[in-house]
């Protein structure tokens, strides 16, 4: 990632352009992270995985909460839970990675941020990845998490996921209806039309961390031989009715404003409660990949503020 890294800055010296309103760090992330997807691109998943792995940890942050290793439905999960933590809710939370890559290890800085502003309990399942496992094998583990959670009965239940987290986090509330068992749903730059190829896909390009290329690539591992047009991964194909609860949060400056804008809007149409936050200079993600921007800060407070009310008994 060095070599990335220092790339990205000499860009930077090269091209100081940014979107307005972007700070001068943020835009450097932005543009690490792009580096690190294209090159993604032309190696394995398993490099993408290696280099995730690598990735440096907030100990500081780490310490306000107990993590441990747990099974549940027969997934290996994550359980990170605040030391403090006085709430009745269990955040399932989906990582993100294009169905190829990410991990509960590699999303430990943030799911803990998450369960130390949320004071709630997060369960993080390792789904199956592609392409070793194709769809909808990550769609099934996440469904039997979630639904062996609400078995128990113990805990308010609230899904949350990133990217195509969002998206799976979004089809497991979906295969949950009518049953009013999902007390929430938030969706952070959810990918909710990965067959979208015009608008935002291509006018936001040189703004975002990764390209229409590179998601195409993933996809295609992800969904090989089934239908790209299946409700359970390309939720432009499915029935909204009866999502829960619903707060999104995105970038204007991302690939995904498009698809998520149309997703929002079907949602509400279909009857849903939805609020919708657009942080117009921000790229996808960047609420874990930019720590310490102060839009990435002042969204996990409103993430915080949705999902602290949920979690409160009568």
């Amino acid at each position: 990632m060095f070599w990335i890294a220092f790339k990205a800055l000499g860009s930077m010296l090269i091209r100081p352009q940014r979107v307005t309103g972007r700070s001068w760090r943020t835009e450097l992330v932005c543009r690490v992270m792009r580096g690190f997807f294209d090159e993604a691109m032309r190696r394995p998943p398993e490099w993408a995985q290696r280099q995730m792995a690598k990735l440096p940890i907030d100990r500081k942050l780490l310490s306000q909460v107990n993590q441990a290793a747990i099974q549940i439905a027969g997934v290996h999960c994550i359980e990170v839970t605040p030391k403090n933590s006085t709430s009745n809710s269990t955040v399932v939370y989906l990582h993100g990675g294009a169905y190829v890559m990410g991990s509960p290890a590699s999303y430990s800085a943030f799911t803990a941020q998450l369960a130390v502003a949320c004071g709630a309990r997060m369960v993080v399942p390792d789904y199956r990845l592609s392409p070793a496992h194709r769809f909808p094998a990550a769609q099934e583990d996440c469904l039997a998490v979630t639904r062996e959670l609400l078995a128990t009965g113990t805990h308010e239940i609230i899904l949350m996921g990133d990217s195509a987290g969002g998206a799976l986090a979004a089809n497991t509330a979906l295969a949950l209806q009518p049953t009013p068992s999902i007390k929430g749903l938030v969706l952070l730059s959810p990918w909710v039309e990965p067959t979208a190829s015009g608008g935002t896909m291509i006018s936001n390009d040189a703004h975002d961390v990764f390209s229409k290329t590179f998601l195409d690539q993933c996809f295609a591992m992800h969904i090989g031989e089934a239908d790209a047009q299946d409700p359970r991964v390309n939720l432009v194909c499915a029935e909204l009715a009866g999502l829960p609860k619903t707060y999104v949060q995105s970038g204007g400056a991302e690939l995904f404003h498009d698809q998520i804008a149309e997703f929002a809007e079907r949602a509400k149409h279909a009857g849903a409660d939805l609020s919708w936050d657009v942080y117009p200079p921000q790229f996808h993600v960047f609420q874990a990949l930019a720590a310490g921007d102060p839009d990435g800060v002042r969204a996990i407070d409103q993430i915080a503020e949705f999902v602290i009310p949920l979690g409160r008994t009568e």
